[in-house]
Order: C-alpha cells, then structure tokens, then sequence
C-alpha cells in the first residue's frame, strides 16, 4: 500500500548529465499532496480482456473474447453494469475505437463491425470485409473510421465513412509492418505515425477526402513513443527526441530533448511524462514540452509507465501494484486500495476517473482520482 505521510520527492539524488543546466520548480521537503484516489466499482468478468478499454466521459468501453466470439459492453460509470451489451459475430482482432456517435471493432474475420455508441444497435449499412484482418488498431476521427490491412499482399490503408458502405478511399499503407501506429488530425490533415524496421519513425500527413500523401517525415535510430496534433502542430514523440512539425507542409519546427534516452514517454496537454534509467534505476520525470524545463521529478521503484493524460500519470511499483501522480508536478496521489490493482496491464483515462485492467485480464476497475 502506499504511504500518503511520506514525501517521495525530497532529497532527491542528483541529476543525471543530461539533466543538469535545466530549471527545476521542484521544492524539497514538500508536503505530501492531498489528492486522493479510491475505487468507484470494480467487475469481475468471465472471459479474457485482451485489448485497451476506451475510456468515455460517463464510462467505459471494452472488448470481451469468449469461445472464438466476442461481445462489445458498455459500462456506466456510475455503477459498472452494463447500460448494453453488442455480439460480435466473430473473434475481436482488436480494440474499440470511437468517432463521435459510431464505436468500431475489428474482427479476425475481416469484418469491422460498427455500433451505436448511445444504444449498441449495430450501424447500417455495414462495410465489405477487408482481404485480411485490420491491423489493431483502428482509428476514429472525424466521423471516419481508418483501418490497416493487407490487399494482394501489399499493405493498405482504408477509409470507412459512417453510413456509406463502400469505403470512401483506399491507398497504400504510408506506415506498414508499424506495431506502434498514432492517427491524429488537425488543421484538416490526418497525421499517421509508426515505427518501421524496429528502428525508423515515419509520420505522415494524409488528405482526408482522397487518402493522398502530402507529406512525410523520417526519423532514424529511433521508436514511437507518441504522437500528438492540435491547432496545425505536430508533435513526434520518439525514443530521442521529440519532433515538433506543421501539419499543413510537414516542415520542421524544432527538434527538442535530444539525447534523451526515453524509455516511454507522452505527450499530455502542454507536458512531457517520461520514465527513463537513473543512476539510482527508473526516475519518472515530467517536463514542460515547448521549454523543456523540468517540472517533477520522483525517483522509486517502478518498472513501468503504464499511462498519462493532462492531470494524471499511471506506473507500476517494483511490488506490482498501482501508483499515481499528479501531472505536471508528480506529486502522490494517496490510493489506500492500491492492493486491489495489482500490475496494470492496460489503463484507459477519461477527466478525473481512470480504468484499470490488471495483467490477468480478467477484470477491470474504475478509479475516482480526485476523490478528496
């Protein structure tokens, strides 16, 4: 369990090389945060969850597998019973995606079955099934559902549009074989990014009526870590830096925190969280992503960043269990039931709430973050 009465960022150890020379607002001898976490529901399931639930404002969604099938649950966030429940047909061949009132699922026969997000009726018309099953995952923008698959052997990347059965347009795959791949849009441009070879990053500004490359950007020796685009700014968040460039021509902008070795990172709101090696093993750090000052900073026994999102950050203790912190400062959030989420294995965020699947997948819970 956590012990909220003690301050994890006092006398912290001192700065690695590469940070040294960069302004920290971090004071010793803080008092510990007074934000408080507790469980709002948490729900036992009887079959597997093998892909990221899709955090809503009143809820959740998540994809369930059973006996080479699946079904869709809704889940408010109220109670945790399901509000509807949606048969797939066929085996998920990954998780939901949402744009605006349509949520999609994947599934390992080709299809994409597509719902209603208020009631779960499915949608109509429904799309051809792709040559081969879509790539997870699928993204969601704009009232277009963008999937990857195979045609022929070759790579290839769909659109979907709600209501239209044929697709809206279908072009070579700009970031194939990637296991990482981010769709954002901004400023009208759909912005694709991947990792390919296990060592390249390539972002990718695509025209959303026709598909059509506008641009690209390369980046070597390097993974994804996140992508993120709002008001025409492209943010690359890789394994070494992070690449700011214009969504309208691709130029480049600045290259920032070079020499960083991120093990993971976001990219949340005007912040940067990242978990890399200290002298000391893991230090999670947060910094602020146009300046690259360093903000907070907690030095413990972590093995893994699991999640962030503009006000709150996610880890796993060296013990297993959950561990949050406040964004940007990474100050505790006292969590007293963290016993009962033991090694997250996906977590989902959504305003002051987060969904927590542990490793075994069979559960999930929802967590009240700002429960004080």
């Amino acid at each position: 369990m956590l012990n909220p009465a003690k301050d994890e960022r006092a006398a912290p150890p001192p700065p690695a090389e590469h940070e040294r020379g960069m302004a920290s607002e971090q004071k010793p001898n803080e008092p510990p945060a007074v934000q408080k976490a507790r469980i709002v529901w948490q729900l036992a399931v009887d079959s597997e969850i093998r892909s990221p639930p899709l955090a809503l404002a009143d809820g959740v969604l998540l994809v369930l597998e059973r006996d080479g099938h699946g079904v869709l649950r809704r889940l408010p966030l109220e109670e945790g019973r399901p509000a509807w429940s949606a048969p797939l047909d066929a085996r998920p061949a990954g998780g939901p995606v949402r744009t605006g009132d349509v949520v999609a699922v994947p599934l390992a026969d080709g299809r994409i079955a597509a719902f209603r997000l208020a009631t779960g009726e499915p949608m109509l018309p429904a799309w051809p099934a792709l040559e081969t099953p879509a790539v997870p995952p699928l993204a969601g923008l704009g009232g277009v559902i963008y999937a990857r698959s195979y045609r022929g052997g070759h790579p290839r990347l769909t659109a979907l549009a709600v209501g239209q059965a044929e697709p809206l347009w279908e072009v070579p795959d700009p970031i194939p074989t990637s296991p990482d791949a981010r769709f954002r849009q901004t400023a009208g441009v759909i912005v694709a990014g991947g990792t390919l070879g296990g060592e390249q990053v390539v972002v990718t500004g695509l025209d959303p009526a026709t598909g059509k490359a506008l641009w690209s950007h390369a980046e070597a020796d390097c993974v994804l870590h996140d992508l993120w685009a709002v008001g025409g700014i492209v943010d690359v968040v890789t394994s070494a830096s992070v690449v700011g460039l214009l969504a309208d021509g691709g130029e480049l902008r600045n290259i920032r925190f070079t020499g960083f070795p991120f093990d993971s990172a976001y990219a949340v709101g005007e912040h940067l969280v990242t978990l890399m090696d200290g002298h000391m093993g893991p230090v999670l750090l947060s910094f602020d992503v146009v300046s690259q000052k360093l903000i907070g900073r907690v030095s413990r026994a972590m093995t893994q960043l699991v999640a962030a999102h503009a006000e709150e950050v996610l880890v796993t203790r060296v013990g297993g269990e959950a561990a949050f912190y406040t964004v940007p400062a990474l100050e505790s959030i006292a969590f007293p039931e963290a016993y009962a989420t033991p090694a997250p294995r996906f977590a989902s965020f959504a305003r002051d709430v987060c969904y927590v699947v542990p490793d075994h997948g069979r559960s999930i819970t929802a967590i009240d973050l700002n429960a004080s």
